[in-house]
């Protein structure tokens, strides 16, 4: 996906057909897997898959199945994936909507102090513990 949004939009705009716009644009026009996305941002952080379990305290074969594909994982194991992954809130939310899940919703308190945690580049851990702090679920 090299365009932006605006810039579809844009294109879209100016169209003569939806057809033709569709037809030009065809290949910005889909989503990545949760799968795809996930592996699109351990090659762009340079994270190796050993390091992303590690930082997940996920079992090794599930992490393995999720990026393969075969294994289609729940909005919390996706955002301990993306927190594991040093994922940014953009990313995050990313990862979410390609999943087809909820995204982060701040007025939430337990979505509002996950935010704030990635926000801020903390571990999985810190997270957690400032949710048990809340007397919110952790991630798990």
């Amino acid at each position: 996906m090299d365009k932006s949004t605006e810039d579809l939009q844009s294109e879209l705009t100016k169209a003569k057909s939806f057809d033709e716009f569709y037809c030009r644009n065809n290949a910005e026009l889909q989503f990545p897997s949760a799968a795809d996305y996930l592996n699109y941002l351990l090659q762009s952080k340079n994270i190796s898959k050993a390091t992303l379990i590690a930082n997940s305290n996920l079992e090794r074969t599930y992490v393995y199945h999720i990026l393969s594909g075969t294994k289609t994982p729940g909005r919390d194991k996706l955002i301990i994936l993306a927190i594991a992954a040093g994922a940014d809130i953009a990313e995050t939310q990313n990862l979410l909507k390609y999943a087809q899940e909820r995204p982060l919703y701040v007025r939430d308190r337990r979505d509002g102090l996950i935010y704030y945690g990635i926000d801020r580049g903390k571990i999985l851990m810190y997270i957690n513990e400032t949710l048990l702090e809340n007397n919110l679920e952790i991630l798990q």
